[in-house]
């Protein structure tokens, strides 16, 4: 049995101020360090004898909402050691290590791990994607109607000439035997705004803009969902004003899709991330938007000029197809 003096610090970086719950615990014949590791953040481990000089061990640990439990003698590499100090710092996971992408901007690809910038988007990430969203099809008795997506409509799908000139980065909901009378939801909290023809091949629609904050209160960038191809006439004339309203998740945002949208009416939903200064919210998704990316995908990704990207419903917790 290990005989030996341990004593644990936690370091967690100025945009986390988590409470450490770390602890050495007897696990058989062996000493492990244990704490539960949240979904995805990174956690990187160091020992030192004397607090003086510290040693990063390897690999990181990623953590899934699970315990996670590391033997000592595999961080130290010496049975024999005596004393030991540990500590733990902390990370957000790049995008690309986690189960589901999204669609980032090039300069997101093009920047090494552990670049400001890089942790700049994964900070965002991680926090805006902690709530999940409001299916913008589901009522207030959390009926949702019968809807399709075509393989055309789904996240990343190939766009434009031969497929690759750009690619989808929202989901299409084709509801019903081509229904134009559909009740859409806010998928969350925030402000409305409304545009008309501001890109004529995507009729109206509307967005809502929240501001993500980390644990400090920090505004730390914005998410906006768009929700496109509406009738913003017949909404009007049915009494349904929405530009410039505050809304709450699963409010009424619209009660009509375009019928003369080319593939038939459909709602089109989409997630965008923007940097805190970012305006953002004025303009549809257009070929204006797309740039060759660094990342897996060949073309579509987010002007670094104008914000940080669009996110897959699924990492939201919205699974639509």
């Amino acid at each position: 049995m290990w005989r030996m003096r341990v004593f644990l610090r936690c370091l967690m970086p100025l945009l986390v101020y988590a409470a450490c719950a770390a602890s050495i615990e007897q696990n058989g014949s062996e000493l492990v360090l244990a704490w539960n590791g949240e979904s995805r953040v990174v956690y990187d481990i160091a020992y030192s004898n004397d607090l003086a000089t510290w040693t990063n061990t390897s690999p990181s640990r990623t953590g899934d909402g699970s315990p996670i439990q590391v033997p000592v003698a595999d961080i130290l590499g010496d049975p024999n050691a005596d004393r030991a100090f540990f500590k733990l710092a902390t990370h957000y996971q790049d995008n690309e290590d986690g189960a589901i992408q999204d669609m980032l901007t090039p300069a997101y690809y093009n920047a090494a791990t552990g670049d400001p910038f890089r942790d700049e988007v994964n900070t965002f990430i991680y926090h805006a994607q902690r709530e999940p969203l409001h299916h913008p099809l589901q009522n207030g008795t959390n009926a949702i109607p019968a809807f399709t997506v075509p393989v055309g409509g789904y996240f990343g799908a190939g766009k434009g000439p031969g497929g690759t000139a750009e690619h989808h980065p929202a989901v299409d909901l084709h509801v019903g035997n081509d229904a134009t009378v559909v009740d859409v939801f806010a998928a969350h909290g925030g402000t409305v705004q409304t545009y008309k023809n501001v890109v004529q091949k995507f009729r109206h629609h509307l967005s809502i803009t929240q501001s993500i904050t980390n644990n400090t209160g920090q505004v730390i960038g914005k998410m906006v969902t768009v929700y496109a191809h509406l009738d913003l006439n017949l909404d009007e004339a049915g009494g349904l004003f929405m530009d410039g309203q505050t809304v709450n998740a699963g409010d009424l945002v619209s009660k009509h899709l375009y019928s003369g949208t080319m593939g038939g009416p459909h709602l089109h939903f989409e997630i965008r991330y923007y940097r805190p200064d970012d305006a953002g919210d004025e303009e549809f998704y257009g070929f204006n938007f797309t740039v060759p990316s660094a990342g897996p995908w060949p073309y579509g990704y987010w002007d670094p000029n104008i914000g940080y990207g669009f996110g897959d419903p699924k990492n939201h917790g919205l699974v639509l197809y």
